[in-house]
């Protein structure tokens, strides 16, 4: 199959499959700390709150920027509160955009965000230890 539907040996005709990117707007903001758009790199904000619940939306913001060529900043000042299925969307978008040659890291994580990262040995993928000039 090549995605674009068809029918097996039974005759059923199988649905066209979706495209990989979203329609849906990403809620996440691209700015940078005065507002304005970044040039060099881009910068996503991320929602104060990764909890579980919040995951499918988190994934519905990120999937539209997963084959950005540009560097992507995803900055986590706001972040109050993480369950460990945030941390583990946030990483594997990290990593598939690592896999495509891609740059990505966490920015200014907030405290709730960098303690829950080392807890699960995901600081330094995701940057969050990076040091800062």
């Amino acid at each position: 199959m090549d995605g674009s539907g068809g029918s097996d040996r039974s005759g059923y005709k199988r649905p066209a499959t979706p495209p990989l990117k979203s329609p849906l707007p990403a809620p996440l903001s691209p700015s940078n700390d005065h507002g304005e758009p970044h040039t060099a790199m881009n910068a996503l904000s991320l929602p104060s709150d990764l909890g579980i619940e919040h995951v499918a939306d988190l994934q519905a913001a990120l999937r539209p920027h997963l084959e950005d060529a540009e560097p992507l900043s995803l900055t986590g000042d706001a972040v109050e509160r993480v369950h460990t299925a945030g941390l583990q969307m946030l990483h594997a978008f990290v990593r598939e955009r690592a896999a495509l040659g891609l740059a990505t890291v966490v920015t200014g994580a907030s405290p709730v965000l960098a303690d829950a990262a080392r807890q699960l040995a995901l600081a330094k993928s995701l940057g969050v230890d990076a040091p800062t000039a």
